[in-house]
């Protein structure tokens, strides 16, 4: 969740200052925060499945897949 909030911080700073008050860009800022978390909260247990049963990859060839 930290990662969230510096990457809301820098985009609000970045793409939102000086066009609001600071009130205004202060609420934007919580909004997006919460958005941005809420839907991390959402799609992690999607991402846990999807490692658990997705395909395996392998580090080391089998011996059969090697050509010579």
């Amino acid at each position: 969740m930290v990662s969230q909030a510096i990457d809301s911080v820098l985009f609000c700073f970045v793409a939102l200052w000086g066009l609001y008050e600071l009130n205004t860009w202060l609420q934007i800022l919580a909004t997006t925060y919460l958005l941005k978390w809420a839907v991390a909260v959402l799609d992690t247990p999607f991402i846990y499945l999807a490692v658990r049963f997705g395909p395996r990859s392998r580090a080391v060839p089998d011996v059969a897949d090697t050509t010579a």
